[in-house]
């Protein structure tokens, strides 16, 4: 075939930009999928203030097209980056071990506060480009997409581009725990972590790294099986239990970590237990003291040495059934798992309102010892228990209900035929069903298809991280919300 068709196919002026690599920039201390980087080099402008520079290496449209804009992450707000002309000296001054004064039409642009580049395919394979860019540091907000085309729909928007998110610095934060902190039922946007995540990038203006490895079914005792979910791993349907325990030690960069967010308990009492008629009420007392108090203690004193510079949250629970939740939303739930329920059809609301009701306050009492015991034993970052705040109007089938309940309208899961009439109500249907399904998954095939009833739903997440937030500020971890003065 005459002439190079992969190098013209590269080389096209509307050719999609695909980012290679980068120089001069720090990639976060954990593997992420697609890092934000934060700038290893800042230098000096001869009219004050500092800039950040860094290479990027780009596969697509030829050098003489390519152009790069800046996009504020949490406004919008677009910048064209200036183009000034490609030299290798200032591509050698940006390597050098102690750059000197830059001056030129780069000093003077970054001096007006404009962002610069130049791009040159000199020296590089066919269909490859390094673009040096260089940032005023005052643009550098808490996140800043660095956006790199070499093209434009009619309407001027960039084609075919690719990206890197630039920040000023990085928060790292770790999540171990059960389903509550997985977050069934959620979309990642309103997982209790992300809603978390927003307010400390907002306030503190680093971009927050998160470690989400808290799993649905995790214990804090080790069981039979326990063993590393394998990526890509859902803690929504796990293929393999992970206690929160090995979660702890599967932590990467633990020295590095600022904040832990955990729970742990539910699950080693057992909810088939609590939501039982037949568990003997001492038996259940007895059980939530022993895991919510003294496993958790060992869990906290093992996760404080893994992270000494950690602040670590542990999150409370709720009752997950109250007096005035619905008798027949609770039949069908209790039916669909197939746990045990009254004899003759029997209101299952009285018996499994008093068992929730004493899990819960025995678990929020002995969650509060452990935590203060631990606090006590080190001069480390803080130990702290949050209790969501969770009411008897906020549970499972009740009125004022934060949890995710059931609903009738779901072609999707009538189609199953699993003779039941009611059914989740929560947006990640679709995914359980087909995650359920597969001959790998931790828990049975009904339990996990309802896996979401019973969780936070969006505004019970909302409620979580208010509460986490409180504590922070409460900490001066984050700043406090000035107190508004009476008015006259």
């Amino acid at each position: 075939m005459p002439g190079d068709w992969g190098a013209d196919l590269l080389t096209r002026s509307n050719a999609a930009t695909i980012l290679l690599a980068v120089e001069h920039l720090e990639a976060p201390a954990v593997a992420m999928a697609k890092p934000p980087y934060r700038p290893a080099r800042r230098f000096s402008l001869p009219s004050g203030g500092e800039a950040i520079g860094f290479v990027a290496t780009v596969a697509g449209p030829p050098a003489s097209r390519l152009e790069v804009e800046l996009v504020d992450v949490r406004s919008g707000t677009r910048r064209t980056a200036a183009r000034i002309a490609a030299s290798a000296g200032v591509d050698a001054w940006l390597a050098a071990e102690q750059p000197g004064a830059l001056s030129g039409d780069a000093a003077t642009l970054l001096g007006t506060g404009n962002a610069v580049y130049s791009a040159s395919a000199a020296g590089q394979p066919v269909g490859q480009t390094r673009i040096t860019i260089l940032i005023p540091a005052a643009l550098l907000s808490a996140a800043v997409r660095v956006e790199m085309f070499g093209s434009r729909a009619g309407d001027g928007t960039p084609v075919g581009f690719d990206y890197l998110n630039l920040v000023r610095d990085f928060l790292y934060v770790a999540v171990i725990g059960d389903s509550v902190l997985w977050g069934n039922g959620l979309e990642e946007r309103d997982k209790i972590h992300s809603l978390l995540a927003g307010v400390l990038e907002r306030e503190t203006g680093r971009a927050v790294v998160t470690q989400h490895l808290a799993q649905t079914g995790a214990t804090i005792v080790p069981g039979v099986g326990d063993a590393a979910c394998p990526a890509p791993c859902s803690g929504e349907v796990p293929p393999v239990p992970t206690s929160i325990t090995l979660q702890a030690d599967l932590i990467q960069r633990p020295d590095l970590v600022e904040l832990v967010l955990m729970d742990g308990c539910i699950n080693d009492v057992s909810l088939r237990r609590i939501l039982s008629p037949q568990t003997p009420l001492e038996l259940l007392e007895d059980l939530t003291w022993q895991f919510c108090d003294g496993e958790l203690t060992e869990l906290l004193r093992k996760v404080r040495g893994l992270c000494p510079a950690a602040t670590i949250i542990v999150t409370g629970y709720y009752a997950p059934v109250g007096p005035d939740s619905n008798d027949d939303a609770l039949q069908a739930w209790e039916s669909a798992r197939g746990f045990l329920s009254s004899a003759g059809g029997a209101s299952l609301v009285e018996a499994l309102a008093q068992r929730s009701e004493l899990f819960a306050a025995t678990a929020r009492v002995a969650m509060q010892i452990a935590v203060t015991q631990v606090a006590a034993e080190s001069a480390l970052a803080g130990v702290t228990f949050v209790d969501p705040g969770f009411g008897p109007e906020n549970a499972t089938f009740a009125p004022q209900t934060l949890l995710w309940g059931l609903t009738r309208d779901n072609p999707v899961f009538s189609a199953l035929n699993l003779g039941v009439s009611l059914f989740p109500e929560d947006p990640l249907q679709s995914m359980r069903i087909r995650a359920c399904f597969q001959a790998q998954q931790a828990s049975g095939l009904v339990q996990c298809l309802y896996a979401s009833v019973g969780h936070p739903n969006r505004a019970g997440a909302a409620r979580y991280a208010e509460a986490i937030i409180a504590a922070l500020r409460a900490q001066g971890l984050l700043t406090p919300v000035p107190v508004s003065s009476p008015g006259p």
